[in-house]
This record gives C-alpha cells, sequence and structure tokens, in this order.
C-alpha cells in the first residue's frame, strides 16, 4: 500500500545506507567519493532487482485493499504531521547558535571520517577506547559520506538531526498503522510530532 510503502522508503533507505558504510568501511574498503557513490550504484540496483520479483509482485498486489483516494488522503494528514513536526523543531532548535555541543561532536567525526576516509577512528578517551569504530557509528558515517560527495564544509549538518527527527514520526506511522491501522497511526505520528519530550531531546543538540 502506497500509505505504507511511501513513509517506510526514506527510513529504510537512510538505514540500510548507513549499515552498508559501516560494514565497508569494517571490512577495510575506504570510504571517498568513488567508493560512497558505487556503494549507492549497489544499492539501487539490488533494490530494483528484489522489487522485480514476480513473489514480491503479487505480494504486492495482494495487499492493495484501500481506495486511492484513502491512500492519497492519508499521505496528505501524514505530510501535514511532517510539516508540524518540522516547524516545531525550527521553532525549538532552528537558527543559530544551536544549543548543546553534541551536534559539534557529530560534526567533527563526520569531518575526521572525510579526512581518513575510514570510520574506525581512535579515541582512547571515548567508551570502550581502543576499540574498533570507538565513536557512535551510526548517524557519522551519512555525514562523512554527505561531505565526500558534497565537497562541502561541515557545517552544512548543523541542523542534521533534523532529519533523524522527521524519520522518527515516519517511522512511528509505519509501526503504529501495521498493527492498528492507519488512522492509529497518523494518531501515533502527530503524538511522537509533538511530543514534550521529543522536543525536549531535540534540544539538547
Amino acid at each position: 500500500r502506497p500509505a505504507l510503502l511511501v513513509p517506510i522508503v526514506p527510513v529504510v533507505s537512510v538505514l540500510v545506507a548507513s549499515l552498508t558504510l559501516v560494514t565497508a568501511s569494517s571490512f577495510g574498503l575506504p570510504l571517498d567519493e568513488i567508493t560512497v557513490r558505487l556503494l549507492a550504484l549497489v544499492l539501487a540496483v539490488a533494490s530494483m532487482g528484489l522489487s522485480a520479483l514476480p513473489a514480491l509482485r503479487q505480494e504486492r498486489n495482494r495487499s492493495w485493499t484501500c481506495s486511492p483516494r484513502v491512500e492519497a488522503g492519508t499521505l496528505l494528514v501524514l505530510a501535514a504531521i511532517v510539516v508540524l513536526g518540522a516547524t516545531l523543531y525550527d521553532t525549538v532548535v532552528g537558527g543559530a547558535p544551536v544549543p548543546g555541543e553534541d551536534w559539534g561532536h557529530y560534526l567533527l567525526y563526520a569531518q575526521q571520517i572525510a579526512r581518513e576516509h575510514t570510520l574506525q577512528l581512535t579515541n582512547p578517551y571515548w567508551m570502550g577506547g581502543g576499540l574498533a569504530f570507538s565513536q557512535d557509528p551510526g548517524v557519522p558515517p551519512l555525514y562523512g559520506a554527505f561531505l565526500l560527495v558534497s565537497e562541502q564544509s561541515p557545517g552544512v549538518l548543523v541542523h542534521g538531526v533534523a532529519l533523524f527527527s522527521l524519520l522518527g514520526i515516519l517511522s512511528m506511522f509505519v509501526l503504529a498503522a501495521t498493527l492498528w491501522g492507519t488512522e492509529a497511526g497518523l494518531v501515533a505520528a502527530g503524538l511522537w510530532a509533538v511530543l514534550p519530550a521529543g522536543l525536549n531531546l531535540l534540544s539538547w543538540h
């Protein structure tokens, strides 16, 4: 169903891209502009190949139970919730300077990834120092890959946490909609977008 497929695509894309970059680096593959583009190409081709499998096409056709009008209405409401979440993010931590220092940590690490072309950076003062990936390997690979491909300064990522805030809204919708229907998914996504605890977490950055 489009109402579930459309919001899950960016969530899964970010997840798979991050896992791919971490895996490639763990096998010693240098992360540079060419490698990042090739990995993205491999993922794109693989996903197109998987979606063309007959079994998946048949399953997708069997799952279509709602009218296009209902699906479009659901996506429009979800889009409005995402806009609300983005507006609240801008209200809480939009502009400069960004509160806290966590954002700076991630940007410095991403810059180091772009310079060193690897994630296995040594920091003996981090938790479990001396181990491979002594820093958080989730978000920095995406930031570093963006810097490698775009050749921009890390400053453009100062509000990068907004992306993951919006992905959280989409994830909550898909989770609740899969379990209890799209109406419940919209309610859950709306609550997640305005949850004070979530906005407070954003303000840490």
